[in-house]
């Protein structure tokens, strides 16, 4: 049995966020969001139209990073 580290766990994190702010982009296209590494937390933050989007976009940071995540992402619904 083989175990290796995740791919998240391989990148610093400015390249973390880098990466994960790609995987935004893509699965949210409508979203104007931007991914800050700090030294250890990633702030998230910028504009969405919808609540669910913005659910969406920091299940997938949270998902991906295993540092602490800010929220500061905007909606019209909020």
């Amino acid at each position: 049995v083989s175990v290796g580290a995740s791919a998240a766990a391989e990148l610093s994190l400015p390249d973390l966020a880098k990466e994960i702010s790609r995987k935004v982009a893509q699965a949210v296209p409508h979203s104007d969001i931007e991914i800050v590494a700090y030294t250890d937390y990633l702030l998230v933050h910028g504009f969405t139209p919808y609540e669910s989007d913005a659910k969406k976009i920091m299940s997938l940071v949270r998902k991906t990073s295993l540092v602490p995540v800010v929220d500061q992402v905007k909606t019209n619904e909020r």
